[in-house]
């Protein structure tokens, strides 16, 4: 047992914070899901202090050990409520026991197996490394066929298509018509998606932002506008 001058006492591993008020003539615990504090009369003898948490000990440890169950709980009870996103629809998730690691959306839910079970911490960690991969497969798929798509509409060609992790950025244009996009957009709505695909398509055209760049790009979606604006409001959200 060890009392410091920062007011702080050691007692069995638990560190309990000590706080003297005027305001007191008895002393009181509290315990939260970070600390315990004892809060004590300005002048409660140092070794008066020392007994009660001594004495306190046991019960404090219950305490403790019921507000970790209940953080750990509450957690669960997130990852269970938790959304999200795929072409601009919320999803629920869970994680299942499975012989291999998978992940599909089916009836309104992503499932995410693992074939081992482990703490919730690293459940959850493997599961965001499953659904990140699927993510980015899925970017692949939908944004190499969107510009093969538009491309026919606008008659252009392209050199190539990659999917990249930018932090600023939603897509860019090469010169050489070498064409990469921010594979997050597979979390925006679809109309989003097709906005940053056309208006990389129409620098194959205009190599620029000129007012003929933006004319060709209002005349392949006229509420360009409106996607310019969603992504600079909503664009920060588009995480996994």
């Amino acid at each position: 047992m060890k009392l410091n001058p920062i007011n702080k006492l050691e007692i069995a591993g638990i560190v309990v914070q000590i706080r003297r008020t005027a305001r007191r003539k008895s002393a009181t615990i509290k315990i939260s899901a970070d600390q315990v504090v004892a809060i004590v009369p300005q002048h409660l003898a140092d070794t008066r202090i020392i007994q009660l948490i001594h004495d306190k000990q046991s019960w404090i440890s219950e305490k403790i050990q019921l507000h970790t169950r209940q953080q750990a709980a509450q957690q669960q009870a997130k990852l269970k409520q938790d959304t999200f996103s795929y072409l601009g629809r919320r999803y629920r998730w869970q994680i299942v026991q499975a012989e291999y690691s998978e992940v599909k959306l089916s009836q309104g839910c992503f499932k995410i197996s693992l074939p081992v079970l482990s703490t919730e911490e690293e459940n959850l960690l493997n599961a965001k490394i499953l659904l990140t991969a699927w993510y980015q497969q899925r970017a692949k798929t939908v944004l190499e066929k969107t510009t093969q798509d538009y491309a026919s509409l606008l008659g252009v060609s392209y050199q190539s298509i990659k999917m990249k992790a930018y932090k600023r950025r939603w897509g860019s244009c090469s010169s050489r018509g070498e064409i990469s996009f921010n594979w997050v957009l597979i979390l925006a709505p679809r109309r989003i998606l097709n906005y940053v695909v056309v208006h990389e398509l129409c620098h194959l055209v205009h190599p620029n932002h000129s007012p003929k760049f933006w004319q060709l790009v209002a005349q392949t979606m006229p509420d360009f506008a409106e996607c310019k604006t969603w992504l600079k409001i909503n664009g920060h959200q588009l995480e996994v």
